[in-house]
C-alpha cells in the first residue's frame, strides 16, 4: 500500500488538478485535493510542487495531509484485522462503515504505534547556527563561513528563491550558477568556492544534526580555475625596492618585496614575530598547511625585518593590493598581458597592463618562479616554502621566455 500525488489533464487555464492516489495491489482510487498547479511547477518524481515556487509550501502541506490520512486509515484497518483494500480505505477515508471480516479470518496482529517525525530545522536557522558554531575552526574559516552565509541570503533575496534542504537539486544549482557567474560577474574559481562551502554546510547539517538533505547536492560540480598570477623578474623586484618612495608607500613596497624574497603568504608575512633565524634560514610554521618553511634569508628580506624590528603587521590587508598596483605602474610595469578566465566551459580573454594584474599573491609566485629559473629543484622549493604538494607548486611556476632562450643558446 502506498500513496502519491499526480496531476490530471490540464483545464482551460492551463493548470492541472492535483489528485492523491492510494494504491493497493496495483489497484488505486484517487482523491481530489481541490487544488491545481501549472505543469512546469510540478515534480512528477516526488509528487509535489517544486519547493522554490511561492505556493509550494501551502499546496504540499495539503497533499501531505491527504496522504497521511489515507495511510492512517490503512493502518487502522490492518490493526483491526481488515485488509486495506482500496474500497475499505476509501470507505474509512470518507467515514463510510467498513465491514469487519469473520472472526475466524481475523489475524492477531501486534499494535502498531506510528511515531511522528520530528520537524526539521529551517534552512535559514541552520545558516545562523553554522555561522555561530565556529568554536573549533580558525579565524580564516570563520570569515569564510560568514561570507558563505551572506552569499546564500543575497541569492535567495535577489532571485526570490526560498532555501530548503529538499530544494538542493539541479534546478537550484543552475539558478545559483547563473546568478553568481552572470548576474554578479564572477568566474569559475569563485563560483566553485561557493559550491564547495555549500556542500560542506549541507554535510555538516546531515552528519552533525541528522537533517535530511536532498542527496542530489552530492553531485554538485565544484569548478576550479587556475587564475593567472603575474610574477616579477629579479630585476623588477630590485627596481621596485630601490625606488625612492614616500614613507606611506614604502611600507607597502617593503611588505611586497619581502613576500617576493620569501614566498610567504600574507597570513605568514604578518606573523614575522614568530620567525626564527637558523643558520641563515628563516624558519616559520605556516598558517595554512602547518608546514615548516626554511627560506634563505636574503639581504633585502633581512633589511626589511630589521627595519621594522621583525614586526611586519604594520598595514591593513585591504589597502595592500591597490598600493602595490599603483607603485608598479609608477616604475613602468605596464606591458600588455593576456589572461583567460572561465564561466563554466566558456573561456574569456582579457588583455591588461601588467601592473593591474599584480597583487600581494604575486609575491609567492615571484619567489617560486625565480627560484625555478635559478635552477632550484622542485623538492628544494617545496622544502623552502614548507609544502609537500608538487602539483600545487607547479601552478605557481611561471617559466620566463628569456630563461628558455638563454638555455637553448647554451645547449
Amino acid at each position: 500500500m502506498q500513496t502519491k500525488a499526480y496531476l490530471r489533464k490540464a483545464g482551460r487555464g492551463g493548470e492541472c488538478p492535483i489528485h492523491v492516489w492510494y494504491t493497493h495491489q496495483t489497484v488505486y482510487f484517487a482523491q481530489a485535493t481541490g487544488l491545481s498547479v501549472a505543469p512546469d511547477k510540478w515534480d512528477k518524481d516526488k509528487g509535489c510542487v517544486r519547493p522554490h515556487y511561492k505556493e509550494a509550501t501551502t499546496i504540499n502541506l495539503v497533499i501531505e495531509g491527504i496522504r497521511s490520512r489515507m495511510m492512517e486509515c490503512a493502518r487502522m484497518l490492518v490493526v483491526s484485522g481488515i485488509e486495506p483494500t482500496i474500497d475499505a480505505v476509501k470507505a474509512k477515508f470518507t467515514n463510510a462503515p467498513v465491514a469487519a471480516p469473520a472472526a475466524a479470518e481475523a489475524p492477531v496482529l501486534p499494535l502498531v504505534v506510528v511515531q511522528p517525525q520530528p520537524k526539521q530545522p529551517a534552512f535559514d536557522k541552520m545558516l545562523d547556527r553554522y555561522n555561530a558554531d565556529s568554536l573549533h575552526v580558525t579565524a580564516g574559516t570563520k570569515k569564510q563561513r560568514s561570507s558563505f552565509v551572506q552569499k546564500m541570503r543575497e541569492f535567495s533575496k535577489a532571485k526570490r528563491w526560498p532555501l530548503t534542504f529538499e530544494g538542493m537539486d539541479s534546478q537550484f544549482y543552475e539558478a545559483l550558477a547563473k546568478y553568481e557567474l552572470y548576474d554578479k560577474g564572477s568566474y569559475n574559481g569563485f563560483f566553485g568556492s561557493v559550491i564547495k562551502r555549500l556542500k560542506a554546510f549541507l554535510k555538516w547539517c546531515e552528519e552533525e544534526h541528522q537533517i535530511a538533505v536532498n542527496p542530489a547536492y552530492k553531485k554538485f560540480k565544484v569548478y576550479t580555475e587556475d587564475k593567472e598570477v603575474v610574477h616579477l623578474s629579479p630585476a623588477e623586484v630590485e627596481q621596485l625596492y630601490s625606488y625612492p618612495w614616500n614613507d606611506t608607500l614604502r611600507k607597502y613596497v617593503d611588505l611586497f618585496v619581502y613576500a617576493c624574497e620569501t614566498g610567504y603568504r600574507w597570513s605568514d608575512v604578518i606573523r614575522s614575530k614568530e620567525l626564527r633565524l637558523e643558520d641563515g634560514l628563516l624558519v616559520l610554521r605556516t598558517q595554512k598547511n602547518r608546514g615548516w618553511t626554511r627560506v634563505p634569508a636574503t639581504p633585502n628580506a633581512l633589511a626589511i625585518l630589521q627595519k621594522y624590528d621583525w614586526d611586519l603587521d604594520i598595514v591593513a590587508e585591504q589597502k595592500v593590493n591597490a598600493a602595490i598596483k599603483a607603485c608598479c605602474k609608477t616604475i613602468g610595469l605596464s606591458q600588455p598581458i593576456t589572461i583567460y578566465r572561465h564561466k563554466l566551459a566558456e573561456a574569456i580573454a582579457f588583455t591588461k597592463p601588467k601592473h593591474e594584474l599584480i597583487s600581494l599573491h604575486s609575491g609567492r609566485r615571484t619567489f617560486i618562479s625565480n627560484c625555478f629559473a635559478r635552477g632550484f629543484a622542485e623538492t628544494e622549493i617545496l622544502a623552502m616554502i614548507g609544502s609537500t604538494d608538487a602539483a600545487v607548486l607547479r601552478r605557481y611556476i611561471k617559466v620566463d621566455g628569456g630563461v628558455l632562450k638563454r638555455k637553448m643558446k647554451a645547449a
